[in-house]
């Protein structure tokens, strides 16, 4: 698994250094790979103080466990879809299953750019709203998310990004009579490597 990230992460930094990259309208594709970390216990009656409980409450993935591939779409806004994969071992209301339970989700969202409206430079904040579907232990449930994020372009096409989702249930699946699995609420922390591409003529 290590030697096959490893490999990833080498193809597609060789394959960014091949293209030429310039401002988003120019290269309208984004894709960002990286980990991240899954709270299941969060959710709207969670102190502050809680949501950073990282050895009680986060289930942090093993090696890549999230991509996102998204597209400018003109006035500081673009589209995406990020799917992403962990193994969980910490449940809400300190629920415990006898093996770890596999998380899937699969999330669209619409991105507004904060980086004009707040004179940045290399940084690049942003607000996110959108959908998603999550499923854990053969139950799925829709969620309404919102999303918080900040890249660091320290080239003209790569970027390091650190984003935040509270990811809202929309259905009774996931909580209820099923609330080991999720209260009715779920902290996602991402941290990715990002690259433009698709460079216009």
């Amino acid at each position: 698994m290590k030697k096959n990230n490893v490999f990833l992460v080498a193809l597609l930094l060789t394959i960014s250094t091949t293209l030429s990259f310039s401002q988003d309208q120019n290269n309208p594709w984004q894709f960002t790979f990286g980990v991240h970390a899954v709270d299941l216990d969060a959710d709207t009656n969670t102190s502050f103080v809680d949501f950073f409980a990282v050895n009680e409450n986060w289930n942090v993935s093993p090696g890549l466990s999230t991509f996102t591939l998204s597209k400018y779409i003109g006035d500081n806004m673009s589209v995406g879809i990020t799917g992403s994969v962990n193994q969980i071992s910490k449940f809400a209301d300190d629920y415990e299953f006898i093996n770890d339970v596999t998380y899937f989700a699969l999330d669209a969202m619409l991105k507004y750019d904060l980086s004009d409206l707040l004179s940045c430079q290399n940084m690049e904040p942003y607000l996110g709203l959108g959908l998603g579907n999550t499923n854990m232990n053969d139950t799925s449930w829709i969620t309404s998310n919102a999303s918080l994020g900040i890249t660091y372009w320290f080239s003209d096409f790569m970027g390091l990004t650190a984003q935040t989702d509270y990811k809202m249930n929309m259905d009774d699946n996931g909580r209820g009579n099923t609330a080991m699995l999720d209260e009715g609420g779920t902290m996602k922390y991402t941290l990715g490597l990002s690259i433009k591409f698709g460079e216009k003529e």
